[in-house]
Formats: structure tokens, sequence, C-alpha cells
């Protein structure tokens, strides 16, 4: 299997990071505000089984979606909206999601608590990794 991982600079390492074979990855199309569309002929002179969309911004993403498939007659079944997928696979409690999908690989320590905890304090001011999972309304 082929891939080219086509999207945001910033949206891109998250995508790179979730593919367990990375070998897969054939390309990597880094869309700008400034490089967008020329950077699609790569994708026509070569044949990959798949394209992920690896941008995050819903419509941007539905742009580069439509001038895949018009512009460059991709067919649609070939391109996949990696967040997209994330979205609806990823549990809707905070707690649950952050612990199946940590945004580092491992915390110093947790915030608990309610609202104030949730909005007040900011876990990437501490000098160590902390998961902020603290909800409003979950008063015991």
């Amino acid at each position: 299997m082929t891939i080219a991982l086509l999207g945001y600079e910033e949206d891109i390492p998250f995508v790179q990071k979730t593919i367990k074979d990375s070998n897969v990855i054939k390309k990597i199309i880094v869309w700008t505000d400034y490089s967008g569309p020329e950077e699609l002929i790569h994708l026509k002179q070569s044949e990959y089984d798949y394209i992920i969309l690896a941008v995050k911004n819903q419509q941007m993403k539905n742009q580069i979606y439509s001038l895949l498939i018009y512009g460059y007659h991709i067919k649609q079944k070939k391109i996949l909206d990696f967040y997209g997928y994330y979205r609806n696979s990823v549990p809707l409690m905070v707690a649950e999601r952050r612990m199946e999908y940590p945004l580092i690989d491992k915390y110093k320590g947790m915030i608990l608590g309610i609202s104030h905890a949730e909005t007040g304090i900011i876990a990437r001011m501490f000098e160590q990794p902390f998961c902020n999972i603290a909800v409003s309304s979950q008063d015991i």
C-alpha cells in the first residue's frame, strides 16, 4: 500500500505519528497559503492507493477535497479525511480522550476537579507535563 499525505505543516505530524507503518507514506505534500494547487501535480504523476488529507480546518479541507476530485479527477474512495475520522472515533469524555489519545508520551501529573480547574489552570504553564481532565458540573 502507498499513501500520499497532504496537509498543513502543523497538521501533518500528528497524522504521521498515528500511522503505525511509516513506510507506506511515499509522499508528503505540505500545503501552504503560497504553494497549494501546484503541489498537487505530484499526485497526478504518481499512483497512490490513498491520499490522506491532514487538514484540521473544515472549510480548507473541503476546498482541497473538491480540487482533488474535480480538478485532478482523483476517485473519492482514494481520499481519506484523517481529522474527520479522528473526530468521529475519539471518545466524547475529556478524561477518556486524554487517556486513550494523550497529547504527549508521558505525563508527570494530572489536574482534577470542576470548572475552576478546567478553565483556571493552564497545564502547559507547568514546568512538568500535566494533563488537565477537569470538567464542568462534575461535583461529587
